[in-house]
């Protein structure tokens, strides 16, 4: 007899089963383990893949079946084992190799029924590891399912994975658990919870050497859809049958769980635009539902919830119906790109939390952090529905916010720097700014809190507030090309249609400035434009150590200069303002210039005549005008001193 028999549920997953199906014969219990592989009528090499693994391993067996959903797939595993305790892996995970030994010396050890571990969540190639907290894993004494469940509620664990558990099969057997075939969404939650109302002896184990694979082709990406309530509602309909036959002291514990269960579908609703969120409403506002959450009251605490829950669901309900508040307040997406700034990213992230605007989502992208960075803001998903949180291989800032622009939902569009903070009206007051004159793009001032020096507020450039036309705004422009506060994207509140319909996104091969060339292509399709003079935003001045501060070898900083350069006189020309501001347009390109030479210290008459060939020429600029610009340069720096 074997001492586990694993289950894989495989449909369409050529890209992962490999290395699921490699990490898994490296464990450290694997000539004791069945491994039970169900294809679920994959159409791609899924199966062929799996099938060399049966062929050179006698413990691996596969099994193929017409594609009937995952619940059906594990129930088919469950009837084939034949091990003492069942394991449950999706085949794009990955196992550590002690994991499975561990969860089964605990389960001999302590005689239990269930045991449950953690788990870590990894990049799509399996790099980057980062452990999702689970409280509840400190508790490793044995407990009956009711306090263990009563012991999550208290702790605020809503993770109902089957697949960081092990279950005795016995146990299984005895109370003729299965997976409920008609729900393929949210069947784990349907599936843990009503097992443990039957369990006697349950503990936990705080290991984390499940490795959940996110990617693409997951079930559970790619934001919120109806069917992700609908099949949420599915499952409160099988709790609230269940619920009736049993006895009190589990019908109280249940209740809890369906409270957590209906928050996580009120969320879903509020993210969605469908016509159908009266009937979602209506779904959660039967008597049963309401009899269900008053016998899972525990505490004065949770009785104050229920009532809240109680008399403000007809004012949800009234409200959705209300096509006049919707468009009040539409939802508003907020990218926050992030690497490495553990450190700094807390106030950011509670700054944006404590909005005086609260209909927003905040898309929190991980460029591959080596740091406390994804723990930070797992926190705040944990915390806050609003929050979502997407983890990518480092590919620098701009991949990150385009892996953003990827995911918005919102109507409107904002983007923060992780180190920054915002005032509690900066949503607010833009939107409104917004609505005021039915413009395209809001800019506001901030502050420029520079850590280096005694000053607070470092001075910087900013235009007149008003209403401007794209010419007008564009001639405010010119008076002061590249400046921070035309270039920077967090001063700025977008048009998400605008944006998707022309399929902009950041130049990934641009170190520097790829905010400047996002903004002038916006501004080519953009018609009116306020500018506020409220300050809304506290930049942090980078550190010399920051990428804005990381020099390249100063050619390659040049040429990155004229791409900018090249963006903004496209502009220009676009409008026909190029002959008229044409000595303004050089400026930008000789500023810049000059302060590459500025960092090449000797040799800087030979170095000017160098760049002016290699660069500054192929621009049509002459060289007249070339020594004219750089003779004014010393002039002024012999001003100033």
């Amino acid at each position: 007899m074997y001492k586990i028999t694993v289950i894989i549920p495989i449909y369409n997953t050529e890209k992962y089963i490999k290395n699921c199906l490699d990490s898994l014969v490296q464990v450290r219990i694997f000539t004791d383990c069945e491994i039970i592989l169900i294809d679920d009528g994959s159409s791609d090499r899924s199966a062929e893949i799996a099938q060399d693994f049966v062929n050179k391993y006698n413990n691996i067996i596969i099994y193929h079946y017409k594609n009937s959903g995952l619940s059906a797939a594990r129930n088919r595993g469950l009837e084939h084992a034949t091990g003492k305790y069942i394991f449950f892996l999706d085949s794009d995970d990955l196992l550590t190799p002690d994991y499975l030994y561990n969860l089964y010396q605990q389960a001999e050890q302590a005689n239990c029924e269930i045991v449950f571990a953690g788990f870590s969540r990894v990049t799509e190639k399996g790099t980057d590891i980062s452990q999702v907290t689970r409280p509840v894993l400190a508790h490793r004494q044995v407990m009956t399912g009711c306090k263990y469940l009563h012991l999550r509620m208290n702790l605020g664990d809503w993770h109902n994975e089957v697949w960081c558990a092990l279950y005795l099969k016995e146990f299984l057997d005895k109370n003729g658990q299965k997976f409920d075939e008609k729900i393929r969404l949210y069947e784990d939650i349907l599936f843990t919870n009503t097992i443990l109302l039957c369990a006697e002896r349950v503990c936990s184990v705080p290991l984390y050497g499940y490795l959940y694979r996110s990617h693409p082709e997951s079930l559970v990406q790619g934001g919120v859809k109806e069917r992700d309530i609908m099949a949420g509602i599915q499952v409160l309909k099988q709790f609230s049958a269940i619920w009736i036959r049993l006895e009190r002291e589990k019908q109280q514990v249940l209740g809890r769980v369906v409270f957590e269960h209906i928050s996580m579908i009120l969320y879903y609703i509020g993210q969605i635009g469908s016509r159908q969120k009266e009937s979602y409403y209506q779904a959660l506002q039967t008597p049963e539902v309401f009899r269900i959450l008053r016998a899972g009251i525990c505490t004065p605490k949770e009785a104050v919830k229920y009532l809240i829950f109680r008399w403000t669901m007809k004012a949800y309900y009234i409200l959705v119906r209300k096509k006049e508040v919707r468009e009040a307040a539409p939802l508003i997406s907020v990218i926050v790109p992030i690497y490495n700034a553990g450190s700094s990213m807390e106030p950011c992230l509670r700054s944006i939390a404590g909005q005086s605007y609260s209909n927003i989502e905040v898309l929190l992208i991980d460029d591959g952090s080596t740091d406390n960075s994804p723990a930070v803001c797992r926190r705040f998903v944990q915390s806050d529905p609003r929050f979502r949180l997407f983890h990518q291989d480092n590919q620098g800032v701009s991949a990150a916010r385009n892996a953003g622009l990827n995911q918005v939902h919102g109507s409107y569009l904002l983007f923060i720097d992780s180190d920054d903070t915002i005032r509690t009206d900066y949503i607010t007051t833009l939107w409104q700014a917004l609505q005021r004159d039915h413009t395209d793009m809001v800019v506001c001032d901030y502050w420029q809190d520079c850590t280096l020096t005694d000053e607070k507020d470092m001075e910087h450039y900013t235009a007149r507030p008003g209403r401007y036309s794209r010419r007008s705004y564009i001639r405010q422009l010119s008076k002061c090309p590249g400046a921070h506060y035309f270039g920077v994207l967090w001063n700025k509140i977008y048009r998400t249609d605008l944006i998707q319909k022309e399929g902009l996104h950041f130049n990934s091969q641009l170190s520097i400035g790829e905010d400047f060339t996002f903004n002038m292509a916006y501004l080519s399709l953009i018609k009116r434009i306020r500018i506020i003079p409220d300050k809304l935003y506290m930049y942090a001045w980078r550190s010399p150590l920051s990428l804005t501060h990381c020099r390249k070898d100063i050619p390659g900083q040049l040429m990155e200069r004229i791409l900018l350069y090249q963006a903004y006189a496209d502009l220009f020309r676009r409008e026909h303002l190029e002959r008229r501001w044409r000595w303004r347009l050089h400026y930008y390109l000789f500023k810049a210039y000059f302060e590459e030479l500025k960092a090449l210290g000797r040799d800087q008459e030979r170095c000017r005549q160098i760049f002016y060939e290699t660069y500054i020429r192929e621009q049509g600029i002459s060289e007249k005008e070339f020594q004219l610009f750089y003779l004014l340069r010393k002039l002024k720096n012999m001003v100033s001193r």
